[in-house]
This record gives structure tokens, sequence and C-alpha cells, in this order.
């Protein structure tokens, strides 16, 4: 009976010691919540950046834009080459920053990442500094002053009026700046500004399918006469293309495509 009265004293003493040494209760729930918390970010964190690729570009478009990529090294380095080389640089990121979940080549001024999500989400202010760039360097350049201000548009207040002056305009980057300024009011759920750029796109370019598109989503009724529609729509195809004739032509040269 003594041997279990001095068992119990000590296994007590020891309880009293561990529960001295223990913070209090609710420190320890806080505590508990926080890492709780942390483990949820880093896990969230970690799926973002295991996102499932779609795919990644075949031989041929791999090989091309290693071929556009290798002339812009050239024509950046040569004196007196005007803004052309920055154009074309601004547009290769831009092209590539369109195409989400596809897997492409790191570029040469680029520097690889271990999650290949981190280098693209790089991509659209790349594009956006080669164009302003490309500006300070020639401002007539037109195409880089549309795109820099659709990259930038959903953010800033400035970007979007410089859609809206473009658009008020006429030819092909006026379309593209109305089509590009719709897109944007719909992304700001601002239904009224996209319905009305998106007219004024179609005033722009009657023929052209995608602004007849997003009306369509804006207030779905009747079909939409694509029959009577041009099947080639600039909005579609121009991300990878430079469309200053010019810097086109050169770079065409010095890619070899």
């Amino acid at each position: 009976m003594r041997t279990l009265c001095l068992a119990f004293g000590v296994s007590a003493g020891i309880g009293l010691v561990l529960s001295a040494q223990l913070p209090p209760a609710r420190v320890v729930e806080e505590a508990t919540k926080l890492v709780e918390e942390e483990a949820r970010l880093f896990g969230e964190a970690l799926a973002d950046r295991s996102k499932v690729v779609m795919g990644q570009l075949n031989d041929a478009e791999s090989r091309a834009i290693r071929q556009w990529d290798l002339a812009l090294q050239g024509w950046k380095k040569e004196n007196g080459v005007g803004g052309g080389a920055l154009l074309s640089e601004g547009v290769l990121f831009d092209c590539l920053s369109r195409l989400h979940g596809i897997v492409t080549d790191v570029l040469k001024s680029e520097k690889a990442v271990p999650y290949f999500l981190d280098l693209a989400a790089q991509r659209p202010k790349k594009a956006s500094k080669a164009f302003q760039a490309a500006l300070k360097t020639d401002p007539s350049l037109t195409e880089a002053r549309f795109r820099d201000a659709r990259i930038r548009a959903e953010k800033d207040l400035d970007a979007r009026k410089e859609l809206e002056r473009l658009s008020s305009q006429t030819g092909l980057i006026a379309y593209l700046a109305a089509m590009s300024r719709a897109e944007t009011a719909s992304r700001l759920n601002d239904a009224n500004g996209a319905q009305r750029w998106y007219e004024r796109a179609t005033t722009l370019l009657p023929n052209a399918p995608a602004p007849r598109v997003g009306l369509a989503a804006l207030a779905p009724g009747g079909p939409i006469p694509f029959d009577s529609l041009d099947s080639t729509d600039p909005y579609y195809s121009y991300p990878c293309v430079v469309l200053t004739d010019p810097v086109r032509a050169e770079l065409s040269r010095r890619s070899g495509k």
C-alpha cells in the first residue's frame, strides 16, 4: 500500500511538472489553427503548380518558336535597329502567354524555374516591358501601343482609355482594340460596356464573327448567321503574328520563316 501511494505520488508529481511546462490550452489551440491554415495554403499553392497541363507544341511549332527567338537575339544586339526587334520580342512573349496550359521551350532571354506555370505567369509582363521599350525607341509603333494596353487593361484605367482611343480610329488595330476593350469590360462584369464595344467592333468589321459571338453571349437569342460572316476573323489569328508589315517582313527574313 505504501509502495502504491509512493508510485501515485511520483506519477502525480510528474503530471504537475508536465502541466507546468505546457502552454495554456488557448495558446495550443491558436497554434494548432495557425499550423493547419499554413498547411492548407501550402497545399493550395502546390495544387496550383500541379495543374494538369493540356499539352505541348508539336515539333514544327517548337522549331518555329526557337527560330523566332534565335533571330531576336542577334537582331537586338545590332546598333540602330529601331523598335522592330523589341516589338517582335513583345509579340513572341504575348503569343506564348496566350497558350494556357501548353508547355513550351524556355526562351533565351528567360531563366528556367522549377514550375513551368511560374515561368508562363511572367510572360505577359515581359511582353508589356518589350512593347514599352519599343515605343520609347519608335513611338509610331501603334501595334506595340495596342498590345501593351490590351495586356494591362483589366487593372489599368489608362490602358482601357488607350484601347478606347485606338478603337475610335479605323483599320485592323482599331477593330482589335474594340474587341479587346469589350473582352476587358466583360471580365470586369460591365455588360453595358461590353455590348457597346462589341457593337463598335461590328461597325469596324461588319463580317467578323467574333463580336457577334460576344454579343450573343451577353444576351442569348437567335442563331448567329455564320454562313454570311467571314470565316477568317483576325481577332482569332493575330496573337502570334506581327501585324506591322515592315517588322514582320524583317523578322521573316531573319528567322527564315
